[in-house]
């Protein structure tokens, strides 16, 4: 994986799809990755699946992506 300021950007291996809002990366959209995001959003040291975690494709994440991840987590 390559990081630059806790953006994970990367890896080596094989393109695979990016799950909106699945901030940690693990392919599934839960709790964690709102809690993630916020940590982020405070400039915590937390890592993120930026691309992932930029829930409205704005090429930023802020608070916008944590209302958009929520509505996400509520159905």
């Amino acid at each position: 994986e390559v990081f630059i300021d806790n953006i994970i950007l990367g890896t080596d291996a094989a393109p695979v799809a990016v799950v909106t809002g699945d901030a940690n990366g693990d392919k599934e959209v839960n709790i964690i990755d709102l809690v993630r995001t916020k940590k982020y959003l405070a400039n915590t040291a937390e890592k993120i699946y930026y691309n992932a975690a930029d829930c409205d494709t704005s090429s930023k994440i802020d608070a916008v992506d944590l209302t958009t991840l929520r509505r996400i987590l509520l159905g």
